[in-house]
């Protein structure tokens, strides 16, 4: 290296070899720690309003029920709710009423993965659904024979199979406007006074 000398084993290769070795010791033992991290904490950790179902749980009612208790009115609440269903098949009791910004979704591969009798929303303070917004069904199967989807904008219901009917309106009072997309009805669509 002409004019510079480096003491025996301190070249400039050797010096770049080293640092990267170090380099790469280092990321490893951050990737140790993150899947370290990752197994002691589910993905959703200090996610407070992600509530995750299973269908051996006893609590499933009570955890659901209250939920809509908090959220039934809460037209300019901040509190937002994602109910996670894991794939089974949940008790026959199971009811799930959906209220403000609140989503219901089965996270199995298909909607049969997560089956369960009801999940519905019902008109709104004002008697009707037309003020039903902000809510969604997604990624299930129900086995209800009725199944009442009372609602107005910003509340779709996506990749969902009712075994029963579809009732877009609660006891022919008005509903505005929702969304299907990818739904299977095997018995009759009841429109009542819904646009969709």
């Amino acid at each position: 290296f002409g004019r510079h000398s480096f003491p025996q084993g301190e070249g400039p290769m050797r010096r770049s070899c080293g640092a990267a070795l170090w380099v790469l010791q280092l990321t490893s033992n951050l990737l140790e720690q993150v899947r370290g991290h990752a197994e002691e904490s589910p993905w959703f950790h200090g996610l407070e309003n992600i509530v995750i179902l299973h269908p051996e749980a006893q609590d499933n009612q009570e955890v659901v029920d209250n939920i809509f208790r908090k959220q039934e009115n809460a037209h300019f609440d901040r509190q937002r709710y994602a109910i996670l269903l894991m794939p089974g098949a949940y008790k026959k009791t199971l009811r799930i009423h959906v209220g403000y910004y609140t989503q219901v979704l089965g996270v199995g591969r298909t909607p049969d993965d997560v089956q369960l009798n009801q999940v519905f929303a019902t008109n709104g303070a004002n008697g009707h659904a037309t003020n039903n917004f902000w809510r969604a069904m997604e990624g299930v199967t129900l086995w209800d024979r009725d199944t009442t989807w009372a609602v107005s904008q910003a509340a779709p219901i996506r990749r969902t199979v009712l075994t029963g009917n579809l009732h877009l309106s609660q006891d022919q009072k008005y509903s505005s406007g929702g969304f299907m997309s990818d739904v299977s009805i095997h018995g009759k669509l009841f429109m009542g006074t819904q646009q969709q």
